[in-house]
């Protein structure tokens, strides 16, 4: 292991479920070139060809990813020889992206072998309202629902008025903001049009109301 990338990355000794090993291979004579305080960029993929937008991005300083070295390739007699190649290894935190995943690691010194973008182990994570699905009973994308996630904004799936920001949810869809005409028992209105905190006016007789100040 070389002095320089020999200090490994330092993590809990409980790892939570989000925190993904992954491991990219390169060729070992040009890792040389890296030098203490210089950072290699990891990213991952959910693509094989790595074209796609990144689903994960950071920073790793050298001296904290860990260097399994000097994996020497076999080469056949006569056949040109191949570069001696080595793995960097480190534990990715926070990593809120499922299924397959593909990693592309960048920075100085790093020339990858066996192409650039490298598969991983899959990972599964727990459902949560940043996985950029519509899971855990929420009405739409990451929001809504029987959760701690966010309301859901103007035109998102909505089952109710506590699903949507403006506490207007009409035929299924988040309103823009709930008003006194909208023909909706929405806001705080404690009927349709009327009553409630949203200085709309007081309900007729036969309304709905709350306290006395509604009607």
């Amino acid at each position: 292991m070389k002095p320089m990338l020999a200090v490994l990355l330092a993590l809990p000794s409980l790892v939570c479920a989000a925190d993904l090993p992954v491991r990219y291979t390169v060729q070992d004579k040009p890792l040389k070139a890296a030098i203490a305080g210089t950072s290699l960029t990891f990213q991952l993929f959910s693509d094989p060809a790595c074209t796609n937008p990144p689903a994960y991005s950071t920073a790793v300083l050298i001296e904290n990813v860990t260097l399994i070295t000097k994996l020497k390739q076999f080469t056949p007699k006569n056949d040109t020889k191949l570069p001696n190649t080595d793995e960097l290894s480190v534990t990715l935190p926070g990593v809120t992206t499922g299924g397959n995943l593909y990693l592309k690691v960048t920075g100085t010194g790093v020339v990858p072998v066996g192409g650039a973008c490298q598969a991983q182990a899959a990972q599964v994570v727990a459902p949560n309202c940043v996985d950029n699905i519509r899971n855990q009973g929420e009405t739409d994308v990451d929001c809504g629902g029987p959760t701690t996630c966010n309301r859901c904004a103007a035109g998102k799936t909505c089952a109710g008025n506590g699903d949507c920001q403006s506490s207007a949810c009409q035929s299924g869809v988040c309103l823009a903001q709930a008003t006194c005409s909208d023909g909706l028992a929405d806001g705080t209105e404690t009927d349709v049009d009327c009553g409630g905190m949203n200085l709309c006016p007081r309900c007729a007789d036969g309304k709905t109301c709350g306290n006395p100040g509604d009607c």
